[in-house]
């Protein structure tokens, strides 16, 4: 069956192998999705510094977990592009949750099967997407001056001085959820199947530090601490930026 799926951005593949992490790169382009093999996070990063993409995968081979999530924190230094670990599983939940901390999208199985992988990655991007062009005409209703603007469209939290505040994907789809029932909890497990798509066990820290890591950077635009609010056995509020 003919595939007609098509990504309005680029796919930069980073493996310790270029041959095999060009030939994945090829696998992506011919189903839709541009891509770009690098071999060392040299090469990436100053691609990336003139031409962004639309999402970053870390391949095995381009060192181990620990190694990659390192690689990961440097591009999250940069920017806030989605970025998806293909390497083997964690050998420790905490080794999963450190990922989850440092702004990563997904965690790919190395063995898992191309085709999987690749909707996989098309999932991250359907959440994450950003206009790729930032039209010049002005909105219908504009932002009054002096609010907080929340741009589903281009996934961007602007501040009331009209300034960028950086999210990560999973920072922006855990506010947006938040943000549809102000003052109102909404339950931890509805907030991981939402930004994690998973289920929410107790052990699980990776919700509480991404909200912990949110509430930081809402906090150092905003007079107001408790932007989001724990509610004991009940989850987390959006009370007013």
């Amino acid at each position: 069956m003919k595939n007609n799926y098509r990504s309005d951005c680029d796919i930069y593949v980073l493996g310790g192998n270029l041959p095999r992490a060009q030939a994945f790169a090829r696998y992506l382009t011919d189903h839709g999705c541009p891509a770009d093999a690098f071999a060392d996070r040299f090469s990436l990063l100053s691609r990336m510094e003139g031409h962004p993409p639309g999402l970053v995968l870390l391949q095995a081979g381009a060192g181990s977990p620990d190694a990659l999530i390192a690689m990961l924190s440097e591009i999250r230094a940069r920017s806030p592009v989605p970025c998806i670990l293909h390497a083997q599983e964690p050998d420790q939940v905490a080794q999963r949750v450190h990922g989850l901390e440092n702004g990563v999208d997904d965690w790919i199985p190395a063995a898992t099967a191309p085709r999987e992988v690749l909707a996989r990655i098309r999932a991250v991007l359907r959440r994450s997407r950003r206009s790729a062009i930032v039209s010049t005409v002005p909105p219908a209703n504009p932002t009054p001056p002096g609010t907080w603007h929340l741009s589903v469209e281009r996934r961007e939290l602007f501040t009331a001085d009209g300034s960028a505040c950086l999210l990560t994907a999973a920072e922006f789809d855990l506010l947006w959820v938040l943000v549809q029932t102000p003052g109102v909890p909404v339950a931890r497990e509805v907030l991981s199947q939402s930004v994690f798509r998973r289920s929410w066990f107790p052990y699980d820290r990776g919700l509480d530090n991404l909200v912990a890591r949110l509430r930081r950077k809402l906090a150092a635009h905003s007079k107001n601490a408790n932007i989001i609010r724990p509610i004991r056995g009940a989850g987390y509020a959006f009370t007013n930026f």
